[in-house]
Order: structure tokens, then C-alpha cells, then sequence
């Protein structure tokens, strides 16, 4: 008995890949024709408020979750340490820019320092 199975040319899935590639370009591209924009976004049908918490600012204050309430809050956590966390700065300061005006704030936390 022959147990050796029949192999395919590899090249024959050649056509299959390129079509899967060109399928996944075309989805990518359109994905990034949307921008939606302020109010075009469909919000939960239930909200619910974060729990509340309070921490120290650089300058010696404190800042509680519920003095942003009636906002959008972007909360990003971050450390002097993490490379990607200070290349993703610019374009969260692009993001502030843009949206600042419709009652969207923005706070950075960084966990490496203890400032309490």
C-alpha cells in the first residue's frame, strides 16, 4: 500500500492568494474612506457612569472622574518608559485638536510616577 500522498504545486494557490490580497486592499481602503463625524456616532442604548476617582495633578491639585461629566473623556495611561506610549502623543494632541470644541477633554496618566 502507498501511503505517500499526492502533493499539488504550490502554484496553484498563487491565484487564490492574490485574490485574497486584492480583497483585503480593497476592504482596507474603504475602511478608511469612512470618517465619521461629531453625532454620526450611535451611542449604547443604556449608559452607565464610570466609577468615580480621584488623583493628584503635577501642580499639586486633584482632579476627580466627575469633574468631566457631560463630556467625552479619552483617558490614556502611559509611562516615560514606553516607547510607543510617546509616539502615539502627537497624534492624540491632533485628536484633542480636532474634536476640542465639542465638549471632548482629554487626560494622560502616567503610572511610573507617584506623585500622592
Amino acid at each position: 500500500m502507498n501511503m505517500v500522498a499526492e502533493q499539488k504545486p504550490v502554484s496553484i494557490y498563487i491565484p487564490y492568494a492574490l485574490l485574497v490580497t486584492a480583497l483585503l486592499s480593497v476592504y482596507v481602503v474603504a475602511l478608511n474612506k469612512i470618517e465619521l463625524k461629531p453625532g454620526e456616532v450611535e451611542y449604547p442604548a443604556e449608559a452607565f457612569l464610570a466609577p468615580e476617582f480621584e488623583m493628584p495633578t503635577l501642580n499639586g491639585g486633584k482632579i476627580k472622574l466627575s469633574d468631566y461629566r457631560g463630556k467625552v473623556l479619552f483617558i490614556n495611561f502611559w509611562a516615560t518608559w514606553c516607547a510607543t506610549c510617546k509616539i502615539e502623543m502627537p497624534s492624540m494632541e491632533k485628536l484633542y485638536q480636532r474634536f476640542r470644541e465639542y465638549d471632548f477633554e482629554m487626560l494622560t496618566v502616567s503610572v511610573d510616577k507617584d506623585l500622592s
